[in-house]
């Protein structure tokens, strides 16, 4: 007889959801948190600002079109996400020079979860907040002690908001391109997805680049040299950066300071603004902001778990853009210290291309 192995999700509050194994073999550990995109896994699996997370796909139906090399959005070795979770993964032919994602998730060593009821899983992370949760591979269904003892192990973890993910994901500095009597632009990689890079790349701007620890040891006068200094987006509690928050404060009214998702909560802090965590983020391509300077809508694409507080932001910075779900700040602009950056990210890998202008403005 042939006995059939199931992968389990064992929440940190002892919640346990049903699954079967895909991807890597050895189940793993992380915060889980849902996205609401219709498609665009391959995007959602190599966005390096999942680091430390297992990411529940709402969509019911996932794989059908494969992974291909340009849809990845990590710059690292590999992505860094911990695992995937989705109801149905298409297991089909997939096109010409794609592989499947279960395929890609082998290599990559990513273990995944599939026939689970994600809807079921998405209510409890509304109601209950992102939290740690195991996956456990058995047999049969886990009994009370087994529950137990991986609820005490997730208990044991530290918290998400002391943990530093960005050394794991920002990449020693690099030269992207290079545009004679161009505007210079300095990307401080934090975990920088690929289209971002590329969005900037394509206004034909001079973009260098630096790893977090390589900002921290540049001297001021090299990084004055460029016009605009970009801060990318990446995982994790942006207080726990507090170097960082120092140093782009020394730099603000110097020189024009840019950021999206993670890029703006630094820079938020800086001005002396605070930021909080929320209780399950925001993660999808379909979240709709206005834009208060033009009175417009778009929707967008965004990825985070923390957010800057309206209530905070000091009265020479102007809240730019604002969620339509929840009111929440998703952008601030400053005229008199030369400072613009959104929450949501601009570059929609995946999403809609609604707000690619904003790419535009930063440079304008």
């Amino acid at each position: 007889m042939i006995l059939l192995t199931y992968r389990y999700l064992i929440l940190r509050d002892g919640t346990v959801f049903k699954g079967k194994p895909f991807g890597h073999p050895e189940a793993g550990t992380g915060e889980i948190v849902f996205n609401t995109a219709c498609n665009s896994y391959p995007q959602v699996l190599t966005d390096n600002s999942y680091a430390g997370q297992i990411v529940v796909m709402t969509s019911s139906h996932i794989g059908t079109y494969g992974c291909r090399l340009d849809f990845f959005q990590h710059l690292s070795q590999k992505p860094l996400i911990e695992g995937m979770v989705v109801k149905k993964l298409y297991t089909g032919a997939v096109p010409t020079g794609a592989v499947s994602l279960d395929e890609l998730m082998k290599t990559w060593q990513i273990p995944g979860v599939k026939d689970v009821d994600t809807r079921q899983l998405t209510v409890h992370i509304r109601e209950h907040g992102a939290m740690y949760a195991a996956m456990v591979d058995t047999e049969e269904e886990p009994d009370a002690a087994l529950v137990k003892e991986t609820v005490e192990r997730l208990q044991f973890l530290p918290p998400m908001e002391e943990r530093d993910f960005i050394s794991l994901v920002s990449q020693s500095g690099s030269h992207f391109s290079e545009h004679s009597k161009s505007t210079r632009v300095l990307v401080i990689d934090y975990g920088a997805k690929r289209a971002i890079i590329d969005s900037i790349r394509h206004l034909e701007v001079t973009i260098h680049s630096l790893s977090a620890d390589e900002f921290l040891s540049a001297t001021e006068h090299d990084i004055l040299s460029y016009d605009v200094l970009f801060l990318s987006n990446g995982p994790g509690d942006p207080r726990f950066l507090v170097n960082h928050v120092e140093k782009i404060r020394s730099l603000i009214t110097k020189m024009a300071v840019r950021g999206i998702c993670l890029g703006h909560q630094l820079i938020a802090l800086a001005l002396g603004a605070h930021v909080d965590k929320m209780t399950y983020g925001h993660h999808g391509s379909n979240h709709p902001v206005l834009n208060t300077e033009r009175n417009t809508v778009c929707i967008t694409s965004q990825n985070h778990t923390y957010t800057v507080l309206e209530s905070s932001v000091p009265h020479d910075c102007r809240v730019w853009f604002k969620n339509l779900n929840d009111g929440t700040v998703e952008g601030l602009i400053s005229s008199s210290q030369n400072v613009m950056c959104t929450q949501f990210h601009p570059e929609s890998a995946p999403g809609t291309h609604d707000a690619l202008y904003v790419f535009a403005d930063f440079l304008s």
